[in-house]
């Protein structure tokens, strides 16, 4: 059984097909956590920078890969979407941070308005199909991440 995650669930709506659905948020003053979404919408993946064993394994190989000793804003940004990319997929849906719409697939959502809904539990993401490459290809598929 996989590790899950309890968060707050609020009402989002689509501005592109104006259906209302469950989506989770963390609090404005989390850091180091994210909340990954399916590429198809409806999936949610917990990611916490303190916990996830390769998050700075991945962080070391990009920095590498990008040359530098630290990532500027737009950079960390990138970093956090390849770190996506390279999670597990849940219920075949592959990861990433932009809350999607799990009816028209639109990323235009208004959530601003925060109904709280209730409080459910989400998977924590895992990271077994990278961990299980070769140091030569982790490298080559972070390389070609951060080239994409």
């Amino acid at each position: 059984m996989s590790a899950t995650y309890q968060v707050r669930m609020f009402e989002a709506e689509c501005r592109h097909c104006r259906r209302g659905f469950p989506i989770p948020l963390l609090n404005d003053f989390t850091y180091g956590e994210f909340i990954l979404h399916g590429e198809r919408g409806g999936v949610f993946g917990y990611l916490s920078a303190f916990t996830c064993p390769l998050f700075k394994d991945i962080h070391s190989r990009l920095l590498t890969i990008a040359g530098c000793q630290e990532f500027t804003s737009a950079e960390s940004a990138r970093f956090q979407e390849i770190l996506a990319c390279c999670a597990d997929e849940l219920d075949g849906q592959p990861l990433g941070l932009p809350s999607v719409c799990p009816f028209c697939r639109s990323q235009n959502l208004n959530y601003h308005d925060r109904r709280p809904l209730n409080d459910d539990l989400i998977r924590v993401v895992t990271f077994i199909g990278f961990e299980s490459l070769s140091d030569k290809a982790k490298m080559e598929k972070l390389s070609d991440l951060w080239q994409q």
